[in-house]
């Protein structure tokens, strides 16, 4: 068991204790793998997922003005990003959302379906944020 599932599982003990966000932020990243990835350093992997996860919050804005402007070939290369970025945080939610887009061929895509997938990353995005939020 490594560190944060030990600290999850101690905390989980109290409702609404710091375990609640860690529990919720199991939900969102695979722990255990970035801790194969970034060893057991807390505050390293911590600031990792903050930094990561605001600078995800600036691409799926830029990601939306470029659907908007119908730029495709732009959005696709900026949902690229956003896949590698979440994969390299473990953020297998946010990844699989991303996955789902390029696999669908953008340049085939209904601009509904466009943004409907655009907003699900949005969605998973700002609720890994609230989560890391809550654990500072």
């Amino acid at each position: 068991m490594n560190i944060l599932n030990e600290k999850i599982h101690e905390d989980d003990v109290n409702k609404n204790s710091p375990g609640d966000s860690l529990s919720s932020l199991a939900a969102h990243v695979d722990i255990n793998r970035l801790f194969l990835l970034a060893g057991n350093y807390l505050s390293f992997i911590n600031n990792l997922l903050y930094l990561a996860n605001e600078e995800n919050m600036k691409e799926i804005v830029v990601a939306q003005i470029q659907a908007r402007e119908g730029d495709r070939v732009a959005l696709a290369r900026t949902i690229h990003r956003l896949k590698g970025s979440a994969q390299t945080i473990c953020a297998k939610e946010i990844a699989a959302a991303c996955v789902i887009l390029e696999s669908q061929q953008l340049a085939k895509m209904s601009v509904e379906d466009i943004h409907s997938g655009l907003k699900k990353i949005e969605l998973l995005i700002s609720s890994l944020d609230r989560c890391l939020r809550d654990l500072r």
